[in-house]
């Protein structure tokens, strides 16, 4: 599974509600750093992007995953092994 980037790597993005209520914190990853934690070309993660399989974010014109989304679209997309 993906390990949550090193503290340095870490870009940090937390929500407001109203002008002070925190509602959310959490780690948003490039593009590059999901095609490597997933051995998989970018343009993979480009098209699942593109595809709206994965969701993101856009800041200042660059595409970022939360570590939670991609979490999620690996349990939704787990296959189970035949028993």
């Amino acid at each position: 599974m993906l390990n949550k980037p090193k503290k340095s790597d870490t870009r940090t993005i937390c929500s407001l509600q109203s002008n002070t209520e925190l509602v959310s914190l959490f780690s948003l990853v490039t593009v590059k750093e999901v095609s490597e934690a997933l051995r998989v070309s970018r343009d993979t993660v480009y098209r699942l992007l593109d595809n709206r399989k994965l969701p993101f974010h856009m800041i200042g014109g660059c595409k970022r995953i939360a570590i939670s989304d991609l979490q999620n679209y690996l349990i939704a997309n787990k296959v189970q092994a035949h028993k």
